[in-house]
């Protein structure tokens, strides 16, 4: 996918949590430090300049019992964090730090049909993303691409279809 990024001349700095060995727990100690707006680990200090200087943030993550994995949020509630990405300069004001027009991009591969998650389910993973995270600090730029069904494609099929997210 980075590739698809670079060969018009974006820059992508990808993030695979996975092969990081990223942990998403938030122990004691690193709410400590995330109450005090210090990093908790150098990795995440690192993430944070990272995602700081982007101008577009794309989140690849199936979702799961409605929601997003555990990685995903563990990644939100460690990185996104207040006095380093947001500040709450009032009691009901959250502010980012990022540049307000960065791009919030979600690709969410699902198994149920895409009508149940959105209109019965009212797309809860989205609506964390958008408005209880990214809306909620000033980012409006946000952009969902969902992929229904994907548990009943071929390892080739679903391969095929990231080749053709449109970014």
């Amino acid at each position: 996918m980075t590739d698809k990024l670079e060969a018009r001349g974006d820059e992508a700095d990808l993030l695979d949590l996975h092969a990081d060995g990223f942990d998403p727990v938030m122990r004691a100690e690193d709410l400590a430090n995330w109450r005090r707006g210090n990093p908790i680990t150098n990795q995440i200090a690192d993430y944070q300049a990272r995602v700081k200087s982007a101008d577009r943030l794309i989140f690849i993550f199936p979702i799961w019992w409605d929601s997003m994995p555990a990685m995903t949020k563990g990644f939100i509630d460690k990185v996104y964090a207040k006095d380093l990405l947001y500040t709450q300069p009032s009691e009901y004001r959250l502010v980012t730090t990022l540049n307000h027009d960065t791009e919030i991009v979600l690709v969410t591969p699902l198994g149920m049909p895409l009508p149940i998650y959105k209109y019965i389910m009212r797309a809860p993973a989205v609506r964390i993303f958008k408005q209880s995270i990214f809306r909620k600090t000033g980012i409006k730029n946000f952009r969902w691409l969902p992929y229904a069904r994907v548990d009943k494609m071929t390892a080739e099929q679903r391969a095929q279809l990231l080749a053709n997210v449109p970014f």
